[in-house]
């Protein structure tokens, strides 16, 4: 292998490296979260006439190089061709931004969107770049459509700083995909608290959890006539309770302790993240038995 065709292998991992943190970002990731690309620093290249040293050193060179130039994301495949064949055009590194599989809001379940449009909201210009000291920085706007529901597209908006990129924009706001196993009557409770704890708000997480419970017992008292305009949440979440079969209560957690559990959290205004996941987790167990009761 010579150094040319060394460079070229290492460009081609480097650009899979970089879907591969753009996809992931896009269809696991949320709000100000962030992904790195993948970094190689040594290779098993085998370059002609040249010891592990040097090549270990064209690799750290050439990673380099690639982390500091501008990238360039294109809508179609037109700009991945050989470089011979588009000298016109700035240098830098050019991908396609992949097409994506990630929760649709108006489909309520993952579909397949396919990008439409790309732009670099910072410009194109090298004095972007150069301004932006040692650390290149870059701000793209992603433009998807759902491939089901053929509307409005949905725009995401990447913020590239060196080699981390971060979910720095969504429009429409991100619809959270929820367990089909929480009723429709709490379900939007529900998917406001896994945005809120998506974001870092833990503690308005755990007042919507919490909301969730007195809500839901709320219904239920109410279809069984059980419910009293006097009755406050407690009350009404002991109201609930009784109206279980024994065999449920005995084996399951109690809805009753975990609303107080989270009733303590809010006023001490604590925000446990752990507190959240047991929480979360509790509450769709409690669903799925219910279903599993036929109640």
């Amino acid at each position: 292998m010579t150094r040319s065709d060394a460079a070229r292998k290492l460009r081609s991992t480097f650009l899979e490296n970089l879907l591969g943190a753009l996809r992931t970002l896009l269809e696991t990731k949320h709000l100000y979260q962030s992904v790195h690309v993948k970094q190689r620093v040594t290779d098993d290249f085998a370059v002609a006439g040249e010891g592990p040293r040097e090549v270990q050193h064209l690799v750290l060179s050439e990673h380099t190089r690639l982390v500091a130039e501008r990238w360039f994301a294109i809508e179609t495949e037109e700009h991945l061709r050989p470089m011979a064949l588009r000298e016109r055009d700035p240098p830098g590194l050019y991908f396609r931004p992949p097409d994506l599989k990630v929760f649709c809001g108006r489909c309520d379940r993952r579909e397949a969107f396919n990008l439409i449009s790309v732009s670099d909201a910072l410009g194109t210009g090298a004095s972007v770049m150069e301004s932006s000291g040692p650390s290149p920085k870059q701000l793209f706007i992603l433009k998807y459509q759902c491939q089901s529901y053929k509307g409005t597209p949905e725009v995401f908006m990447v913020e590239r700083n060196a080699l981390k990129l971060t979910l720095a924009g969504r429009a429409p706001m991100e619809v959270v995909e929820v367990s089909q196993v929480i009723p429709e009557a709490v379900r939007h409770f529900y998917r406001g608290a896994l945005l809120a704890q998506h974001v870092g708000q833990t503690l308005a997480g755990n007042f919507l959890l919490r909301t969730v419970i007195e809500q839901w017992a709320r219904v239920v008292t109410t279809k069984a006539g059980k419910l009293q305009e006097e009755m406050k949440a407690d009350e009404v979440i002991d109201a609930y309770m009784e109206l279980l079969p024994a065999d449920f209560r005995n084996a399951f957690e109690s809805m009753r302790a975990l609303y107080g559990e989270l009733s303590a959290d809010i006023h001490c205004a604590t925000g446990s993240e752990e507190l959240f996941g047991k929480a979360s987790q509790q509450i769709e167990r409690h669903f799925d038995v219910r279903r599993l009761f036929k109640l």
